[in-house]
């Protein structure tokens, strides 16, 4: 893996939520998606949050809610399967952030957090079954945090950048895990053109989504507390 620097102006661009927050969870809780088997279970974690303030949000995110922020990552998940299922190790350049001021020692402490959300949904075509597994914020890249401090400046970037649904961005990324699928890459027209209508069941009320598919053999997921 090779990191590549971000600055404070990339969150802003990329982020659909700027919060701060204050953690409720002390620690990271570890979840697992389970990848079939004889294949390793696919790691990822999330803390709950309380949403202090706002700087940038879609509608329905508003201060004094609790959101679910996830490690969850698409592409670290396809890595794992490329390499468990494939004997495929990639190299790929991954986006990291570095605070200019200190984040606060104690993991209760608030902080401000630049978000995505994201999703994984799981497609079984021999059962006709879609499942959403995980719908969460996260990260827009590896450190993507910075301190109350600055709170008023990032606001004042918030301010003069266009939030990137406004752009026609994504709102949610969603990864599908089509079950029993070799490879990636898309289905037929007409399949395609309906797990799409029953993607976009499943979020709602969500103007902008876009996913990708993800050949996967196995069939649940479980977490742990």
């Amino acid at each position: 893996m090779h990191l590549s620097s971000v600055t404070l102006d990339w969150l802003v661009e990329r982020a659909t939520a700027i919060l701060e927050v204050s953690p409720l969870d002390p620690e990271w809780r570890p979840r697992e998606l389970a990848c079939g088997p004889g294949v390793e279970p696919f790691q990822h974690a999330e803390r709950k949050v309380r949403v202090a303030g706002v700087l940038r949000a879609p509608a329905g995110i508003q201060a004094g809610q609790e959101l679910v922020w996830t490690s969850f990552c698409g592409l670290s998940l396809r890595l794992h399967l490329d390499y468990h299922l494939r004997g495929i190790s990639r190299h790929v350049a991954v986006e990291q952030y570095a605070p200019s001021v200190p984040l606060p020692v104690d993991p209760a402490a608030s902080r401000i957090l630049f978000l995505e959300r994201r999703a994984f949904v799981r497609f079984e075509p021999g059962r006709d079954r879609l499942t959403k597994e995980i719908d969460a914020h996260a990260a827009v890249c590896l450190g993507a945090e910075e301190a109350c401090e600055r709170r008023a400046e990032i606001a004042a970037l918030a301010g003069s950048s266009p939030a990137p649904g406004s752009l026609g961005a994504r709102g949610v990324g969603i990864v599908v895990g089509v079950v029993g699928k070799d490879g990636d890459g898309e289905l037929g027209t007409r399949a395609g053109d309906r797990l799409g209508e029953r993607i976009r069941g499943l979020f709602p009320g969500e103007p902008a989504l876009s996913w990708t598919l993800l050949g996967m053999p196995c069939n649940s997921s479980k977490g742990r507390d």
